[in-house]
């Protein structure tokens, strides 16, 4: 493959160690040794891993363990869906619901949902699959949109990830 080549990304939020590996392997410009390309390409991606869902961060910049060639790449070789915040509710049970505008415009809703109990640890979200809904329930803004689409993969992972990253909570349950 030529320098020149466009990069074609893939998915960040729903690649597996194996996909991100191979991957780095299929754009080899990030690494300076390409003798060592496939064993470098293996540890970059587990340290991308770890960066992302252990660190809750998908900015190249703080993931210091990463050469300069890959976090000037990072970008280009890995799409994340942008899931921008329009509205935030907390409840007087400190549930909390969630607003989010997707890149296409539409527009879903995931919720948090605290413990039940005191002693309890469980943390509960709600996330949403698609955009609108043919259910239409009275009580969930989604449910009074007609059905749009199905969201994408990344798009449903971006959710509960972004909850992790902006709650600082590790969700116990997922609905």
């Amino acid at each position: 493959m030529s320098e020149n080549s466009a990069i074609h990304s893939i998915p960040l939020l729903v690649s597996s160690v194996e996909q991100i590996t191979d991957h780095l392997i299929a754009y080899p410009g990030w690494c300076k040794e390409s003798a060592t390309i496939a064993r470098e390409a293996k540890l970059r991606a587990k340290q991308i891993q770890h960066w992302v869902f252990e660190k809750n961060t998908v900015d190249a910049a703080e993931m210091k363990n990463l050469p300069a060639g890959l976090t000037n790449q990072f970008h280009s070789l890995f799409s994340l869906p942008v899931l921008e915040e329009v509205n935030r509710q907390v409840s007087f049970d400190g549930t909390v619901k969630y607003l989010w505008k997707l890149e296409d415009g539409n527009t879903i809703e995931s919720v948090l949902i605290p413990p039940t109990t005191a002693d309890s640890r469980r943390l509960t979200i709600c996330i949403s699959s698609q955009v609108g809904c043919a259910m239409g329930c009275k009580f969930c803004l989604t449910g009074k949109q007609t059905l749009t689409r199905n969201l994408t993969a990344d798009e449903i992972v971006a959710q509960e990830w972004s909850l992790w990253a902006w709650e600082s909570h590790c969700t116990t349950s997922a609905l």
